[in-house]
C-alpha cells in the first residue's frame, strides 16, 4: 500500500519536527563528546537516520510524476 499524496503532505510537518529534534539531540551528544559506542548515542543517530529516510520518502510521494526518484533508484 502506498500513501496518497495528501496523506504524505499531512505527515511531512510532523516528521520534520521529529527530525529536527533528533538532529539537535545528535549534535548535543556530539558536543558532549559522548562515546560513539554508547547505546544511547548509537540509537539516537540510528533514529535520526531512519526518520531522515522517512522524510525523504514522504517528499518523493508528494512530488508530481516524473519528479523525485529516477529509474535507477527504486
Amino acid at each position: 500500500m502506498q500513501l496518497t499524496r495528501e496523506q504524505a503532505e499531512k505527515l511531512q510537518p510532523i516528521i520534520a519536527r521529529q527530525l529536527q529534534f533528533l538532529g539537535k539531540l545528535c549534535k548535543r551528544l556530539d558536543a558532549l563528546r559522548v562515546d560513539p559506542t554508547c547505546e544511547v548515542y548509537r540509537a539516537t543517530h540510528a533514529a535520526f537516520n531512519g526518520v531522515h529516510q522517512l522524510s525523504v520518502e514522504l517528499h518523493y510521494q508528494t512530488c508530481e510524476h516524473g519528479v523525485g526518484r529516477t529509474a535507477t533508484h527504486p
